[in-house]
């Protein structure tokens, strides 16, 4: 999960990814894949730097439960472009 532009990057990788492009989208995105609803089935979620930090709240309070998915959290790029 991240910027279009990260799951850009995470394609390359054979990754797949979900692209959020505001705060609020990130936030809502989050909680809909940590409700684990239909079609959200997920051991690992990897959030870029930027989508990680619009929606900080949310892997904590996941942290709190138990089972998956995992929240892994990236680093963000340090301004590169």
């Amino acid at each position: 999960m991240g910027t279009p532009r990260d799951v850009l990057g995470f394609a390359l990788a054979g990754v797949e990814g979900r692209a959020c492009e505001t705060p609020e989208e990130a936030r809502d995105l989050l909680r809909e894949i940590l409700a684990g609803g239909p079609g959200t089935e997920v051991g690992l979620l990897v959030l870029s730097g930027p989508a990680g930090r619009e929606a900080a709240a949310e892997p904590g309070e996941r942290a709190r439960r138990a089972g998956p998915p995992i929240v892994v959290r990236l680093p963000e790029s340090g301004g590169m472009a």
